[in-house]
């Protein structure tokens, strides 16, 4: 957006979701190890836990709703 301050980030917010995805890649897999006996390889990519966040979104500008504004700067 042309002209608007910059918006600011609280935290690094993807690189936050990719632990919390790969935290559960890890845990579930352990518990299925757990039950059978049988391992599991875990791959989890940045893309994929990025893309994760953007659903709500991307959803709503492709189902016609209007483009969302920005909150970054809005106080709690």
């Amino acid at each position: 957006m042309a002209g608007c301050a910059p918006t600011r980030v609280g935290e690094p917010i993807f690189s936050g979701r990719g632990r919390r995805i790969t935290a559960l890649g890890v845990l579930l897999p352990l518990f299925q190890r757990a039950q059978t006996g049988e391992g599991q390889h875990v791959d989890v990519a940045m893309l994929d836990a990025m893309m994760s966040l953007q659903m709500i979104t991307l959803s709503q500008i492709i189902g016609g709703a209007a483009v969302p504004g920005r909150i970054g700067n809005a106080p709690y």
